[in-house]
């Protein structure tokens, strides 16, 4: 069995083990049923032998005794009665005597010559009934019967049931020849085959020498008389001298046949056995047993079922067992590996403090020896690093050890920083588990302090460098502004001729082209100033109250004239005209003026410039420019965005501008807590929103009243 199941595997193994009890088991109840069968078979060929050979004993003895009543009535003829009537009262009383003493014989009649019965042992004669037809009655009259005739089955003389008439030959004292013949009732050789046929299915009969039928148990009163089936069978095998039983055809299937002649007589007693009804009970018994076979066989099946499918659970588990543990063995590498290749230093401690996982890191970073392993406690490392001095100069080094461990059992997430001996920095971050252990992760950050120190050097450097643009923008303006603004102060008024006529037109124009010039150049510097102030986080607000829709107003007035010039349509749309601002008013109209003097700009000529303001659904400020001018495309937008960046590279060189216009605006709604927003379209337009926090809205006065 064992090597069977170490070559099929153990579930095969149990089902060809359950095939195996199933066949096993079949086979011993059929081979227990052929043997019961068969030993039926032999019982009863045994049976019937017996009680053919108990048959023929009987049959021989009732004749035997029979012909010992005729011959007792032949020598009682001869002897003492031989001057008594044969036909008179005390020859009947004879008669009588000897059928009373006789069991078997019915009645004793006398027969003449001519076959009349001239007397009986019954109390009269049969009624006028002759037997000319009769064996014994021509054998008699002929002289040449020569002993105990034997006749066919027939009604006897009493008149009854049918009989069988032994005769013997009689010499009557006057001379005649007669005979006497005893009744034998056929039911009383049936009575004694029923006492001995105690065989199922068994049928015993009584043949004449020629196979007719003399007497039968069952009985077969149509067939008495008549040639028997089996007389053939049974002549044949009798003819050839063979006893044996055998097998032979019947009118209900085969039957079992044994047969012995009577000694001395010409007839036989042949017993047949009805195989299928002698076989009827052990049928049903197989068939019980067939049933039996079946629901064990079911049983074991639905068993071995199972305990397959049991199995195969267990297969199941223990495959997805594998598979887990074979998953949990390559995460398990996959993490070690995580954990060797990563940078930091990493351990978890167990609520015991004691070590339960590390990479090599962790043992590089802190220094410790090769020894450290799975239980390392807490407390030894902490000696360790207390005596090498890592937490800086130690009195005792068990306190210092109680310390850490105290400091590291109250706290649930820390994160400090700590210096080693060989000046390295460490970073260790502690967190707390669920389960009481905690993990601890260390970095080494030498080099990010150094990048640290370096990033704060280099902003201090610029800083510094900030302090001086700065101071040399504000000294640069001064000296740039102060003789600007006498150029620009001496062409106004050569251009406005205040103290009288030029002399040459070419002068005048020279003038107002300084003019402008100076202008320009003093709008650039306040611009770069202004950035200047903005990016140095000097650029101080002095808030107050401002009415929108009169600030949309003053710059509108401020850049009408421009837009005149080129047929540009300027509208105003002041939803929010009740609406106060709190805020910068000088940085307002900056902001505002930038948008208008960009949308004019960058509209086409007879475009038109849109102006919009109010609440938006927040309740903030919401401004709006809209042109349909140029348009930018979002990269240039983004560009547009940047100090000193031009979203067309010819804007410069057509529009003019220094690029710090938008960027300033942007700025500015920064400072004031807002947004600026940007929606345009290559060729369709620009449409620049400032949207201020609701905080900084005031409800005007000439609304409350």
């Amino acid at each position: 069995m064992a090597q069977l199941r170490a070559l099929i595997g153990l579930k095969h193994a149990v089902i060809v083990f359950c095939a195996l009890l199933i066949v096993a088991f079949g086979g011993i109840l059929l081979h227990s049923s052929y043997r019961t069968g068969k030993q039926i078979v032999a019982d009863s060929v045994s049976s019937a032998e017996r009680i053919v050979l108990a048959a023929e004993i009987t049959t021989e003895r009732t004749i035997l005794s029979t012909d010992a009543v005729l011959q007792s009535v032949a020598k009682a003829l001869a002897g003492f009665y031989r001057d008594t009537p044969v036909d008179g009262p005390a020859f009947r009383g004879l008669l009588r005597q000897l059928t009373d003493q006789s069991l078997l014989v019915r009645d004793l009649v006398i027969f003449d010559e001519t076959g009349h019965a001239v007397n009986s042992a019954s109390a009269s004669l049969p009624d006028g009934r002759q037997f000319t037809e009769r064996d014994f009655v021509e054998a008699s009259a002929t002289g040449t019967a020569s002993g105990l005739t034997i006749g066919l089955p027939a009604a006897g003389p009493s008149g009854r049931d049918s009989s069988l008439l032994l005769s013997r030959d009689l010499v009557f004292p006057d001379g005649r020849r007669g005979s006497v013949a005893a009744e034998l009732p056929i039911a009383s050789l049936r009575e004694f085959f029923a006492s001995i046929g105690n065989l199922k299915g068994i049928r015993i009969a009584l043949l004449s020498s020629t196979g007719t039928l003399l007497a039968s148990e069952p009985p077969d009163d149509e067939d008495i008389g008549r040639r028997d089936a089996l007389a053939g069978a049974l002549l044949a095998r009798h003819a050839e001298a063979v006893e044996q039983s055998f097998e032979a055809s019947i009118a209900t299937g085969v039957a079992i046949i044994s047969s012995r002649p009577v000694a001395g007589e010409p007839m036989l007693v042949a017993a047949a056995v009805d195989k299928s009804e002698l076989l009827s009970s052990w049928r049903g018994e197989r068939r019980e047993q067939m049933a039996i076979f079946f629901v064990i066989a079911v049983s074991i099946c639905a068993l071995t079922w199972g305990f397959v499918r049991l199995l195969d659970r267990r297969q199941h588990h223990l495959d997805t067992l594998h598979r887990n543990e074979a998953k949990l063995a390559e995460q398990s590498a996959l993490l070690q590996s995580t954990l060797e290749h990563m940078g930091e230093g990493l351990c978890v401690f167990d609520r015991d403090y004691r070590l339960l996982a590390w990479n090599d890191r962790f043992i590089s970073l802190l220094g410790l020896p090769a020894g450290v392993g799975v239980g390392t406690r807490m407390q030894d490392i902490l000696r360790l690093q207390a005596r090498r001095g890592d937490f800086g100069p130690v009195v005792d080094i068990e306190d210092e050890v109680h310390e850490q461990l105290e400091h590291i059992h109250l706290g649930e997430i820390d994160t400090t920083e700590r210096t080693t001996t060989s000046g390295r920095t460490l970073e260790i971050r502690r967190r707390r588990m669920p389960y009481g252990g905690f993990v601890m992760l260390f970095s080494d950050i030498t080099e990010r302090k150094r990048a640290e120190r370096q990033m704060v050097s280099a902003r201090n450097q610029a800083e510094i460098a900030n302090r001086s643009k700065s101071e040399f923008l504000a000294n640069m303006s001064h000296e740039l502004r102060t003789p600007l603004n006498a150029i620009i102060g001496f062409s106004d008024i050569i251009q406005s001729q205040k103290f009288g006529e030029v002399g040459n037109a070419k002068y005048l124009e020279y003038a107002v082209d300084i003019h402008t010039s100076g202008i320009h150049l003093l709008d650039l510097i306040n611009d770069v100033l202004d950035m200047s102030k903005i990016e140095a986080g000097k650029f101080e607000l002095f808030e107050e109250e401002v009415v929108v829709a009169e600030l949309v107003t003053s710059c509108l007035t401020m850049v009408r004239e421009r837009a005149r010039e080129r047929r540009i349509r300027i509208a105003a749309d002041s939803a929010g005209g009740a609406v106060l601002l709190w805020a910068d008013q000088r940085a307002m109209k900056q902001i505002l003026l930038n948008l208008l003097s960009n949308a004019v700009k960058f509209s086409r000529d007879g475009g038109a410039v849109t102006v919009s303001s109010g609440l938006n659904a927040q309740g903030g400020v919401l401004i709006q420019v809209a042109d349909n001018g140029i348009g930018m495309t979002t990269e240039q937008i983004v560009r547009a965005r940047q100090p000193f960046g031009q979203a067309h590279a010819s804007t410069t060189n057509t529009y003019g501008g220094t690029g710090l216009g938008l960027p300033i605006t942007q700025r500015l709604a920064e400072l004031h807590g807002g947004e600026l927003f940007i929606n345009s379209r290559p060729n369709e337009g620009t449409t620049v929103s400032i949207v201020l926090p609701p905080s900084r809205t005031r409800v005007s006065s000439r609304k409350r009243a």
